[in-house]
C-alpha cells in the first residue's frame, strides 16, 4: 500500500492534480499503466481519500496519508530521535 500510495503521489506531482480534486478515471488509468490493478487503485482511494458528491473525484486525506508514512518511517529504524526523524522522513522519497 505504501508504494502504491508513493506511486500516487509522485503521479499528481507529475501531472499537477490537485490532491483536493483527484479525478478517478485519471488517476486509475496511470496508475493502472504502472502496473497497480483497478481493484487497488480503488481501494487505496477508499482508505486515504473522500468522495465528492458525484463520485467522479476524490480528495485525499493528507493527514491519514502523513499518519501511514510516518508510521512507515518509525517502523524503518529500531531506535531514532526525534533530530533524526526529518531526515529520515525525506529519505523516504515522497514529493513535497
Amino acid at each position: 500500500m505504501d508504494r502504491m500510495l508513493t506511486s500516487l503521489l509522485w503521479a499528481a506531482h507529475k501531472h499537477r492534480w490537485s490532491l483536493s480534486s483527484l479525478y478517478i478515471y485519471e488517476v486509475a488509468k496511470v496508475l493502472m499503466d504502472q502496473g497497480y490493478s483497478q481493484d487497488v487503485v480503488c481501494h487505496c482511494l477508499t482508505l486515504f481519500a473522500t468522495t465528492t458528491d458525484d463520485g467522479r473525484f476524490w480528495e485525499l486525506e493528507t493527514e491519514r496519508v502523513n499518519v501511514r508514512f510516518a508510521l512507515h518511517t518509525l517502523s524503518c529504524y529500531e531506535k531514532m530521535t526525534l533530530e533524526a526523524f526529518p531526515t529520515n522522513w525525506v529519505n523516504m522519497g515522497i514529493p513535497s
